[in-house]
């Protein structure tokens, strides 16, 4: 449970933007988890480390975390545990490794992946990132109706399930497709809707660490400047 303590921490305060807190608390959970031999647990940390890695831009080490989990998933002697989950979360952040760095054919491989074992096993959590990772490839291409129906599919799912994470940055999504559209209108509400999703978790936070990482998250300040009045 300790372990899991750990993992659950990391994630809440890279959902908040405190990402050099997020990075301690996950290794911390790798290391305890190597220690202990579960799979599991060292998987989601890795993976979680690996996404903030990408997020920075750091898509060397980020791409050598990926490759260690995904040899775990392909290891026939790990236990087949609770694997469809953290591969899932694999697939959708390696889709978005090969998007930063633009090789399409391999982010698509990989969004697809991704969605079949979503939609197989219901996470509709991963059913979203798949198809937000499949409307930005389309987005990049120029391929604007797929673009436009990928987005559409991640939204729907992201509004019903309700996720603030998953909802953020699916209308952040759809704001960059507006953009790239050429309507700035549309673009502008977008990003408003992103910015009152995180506006919304901001009044339900009563810890002031909490609220002060998420007041000064890269995310809230991209967010804010792309959603002010004009």
């Amino acid at each position: 449970m300790y372990l899991r303590n750990l993992n659950t921490l990391g994630w809440l305060w890279s959902e908040v933007g405190d990402v050099d807190r997020a990075i301690d608390y996950n290794r911390r959970g790798t290391e305890g988890a190597r220690k202990r031999g579960d799979p599991e647990t060292m998987a989601n940390a890795e993976i979680n480390v690996a996404d903030i890695l990408l997020n920075r831009g750091d898509l060397r080490l980020a791409e050598e975390i990926f490759d260690g989990v995904y040899r775990i998933v392909k290891d026939p002697s790990v236990s087949e545990w609770m694997k469809w989950r953290y591969s899932t979360h694999l697939f959708a952040s390696l889709a978005d490794l090969w998007l930063a760095k633009g090789d399409y054919g391999k982010a698509t491989h990989w969004a697809n992946q991704c969605l079949e074992v979503a939609v197989r096993t219901g996470a509709k959590k991963n059913i979203v990132k798949g198809w937000r990772a499949k409307g930005v490839i389309a987005m990049r291409q120029r391929r604007s109706d797929e673009a436009e129906h990928a987005v559409s599919e991640a939204l729907t799912i992201a509004q019903a399930i309700g996720n603030p994470g998953q909802l953020w940055r699916t209308y952040e999504a759809l704001g960059l497709l507006r953009q790239a559209q050429s309507k700035p209108d549309e673009a502008h509400a977008a990003y408003v809707a992103a910015r009152h999703v995180i506006e919304g978790v901001r009044t339900r936070l009563t810890t002031p660490e909490l609220c002060a990482a998420l007041d000064r998250a890269a995310f809230v300040q991209r967010l804010a400047a792309a959603s002010a009045p004009r």
